[in-house]
C-alpha cells in the first residue's frame, strides 16, 4: 500500500483467492473552479467488475458542487441538495457492473457547481473493484 502526498492510496488484495481493486483519498480537498478536477483514479485491466463508487461532498453555497462517478464508459453525476454549510457533508454513492476490453481509468471528479464564490469540498473518497464472471 503506497500514499502519495494527497493521502491517496491504491491497492490490490487478494483474500483467499479473491483479488480487488481499491482507491481512497479520504483528507477533504475543495475547489472554487468550475472544471472538474479528479480526486481519485484506478486504472482496471480489461475484464469484467462490480465497481462502487462512494464519497462524502459539501459546500459553502446552498448546491454548489457538482460531482461526477465515471466509470469509463457510464458515467453517474450529481448535484446533491445542500444547504451551503460547509459542516453539511451528505454521502453520495453508486454501484455498477461493467465489463472493459482494454485496460480503463475509473475515477471520482468534482467542481463547483455555482458562479460567484462558491467552493465545493469532497473527503472519504472510495473507488472499490471487484473482479467477477
Amino acid at each position: 500500500l503506497t500514499a502519495d502526498n494527497a493521502l491517496t492510496a491504491n491497492t490490490a488484495l487478494t483474500t483467499a483467492g479473491v483479488s480487488s481493486y481499491y482507491a481512497e483519498s479520504l483528507v477533504q480537498s475543495s475547489t472554487n473552479s468550475s472544471s472538474y478536477q479528479d480526486k481519485i483514479t484506478l486504472t482496471l485491466q480489461p475484464g469484467t467488475y462490480l465497481i462502487t463508487f462512494s464519497a462524502q461532498v459539501s459546500s459553502n453555497q446552498n448546491n454548489g458542487l457538482a460531482y461526477k462517478f465515471d466509470a469509463g464508459s457510464y458515467v453517474f453525476d450529481g448535484i446533491p441538495v445542500l444547504s451551503g454549510t460547509n459542516t453539511e457533508f451528505i454521502s453520495v454513492s453508486n454501484t455498477i457492473r461493467v465489463v472493459y476490453t482494454i485496460a480503463t481509468t475509473v475515477k471520482i471528479q468534482y467542481n463547483k457547481n455555482q458562479s460567484g464564490g462558491a467552493t465545493g469540498y469532497i473527503k472519504g473518497a472510495t473507488i472499490f473493484a471487484l473482479p467477477t464472471n
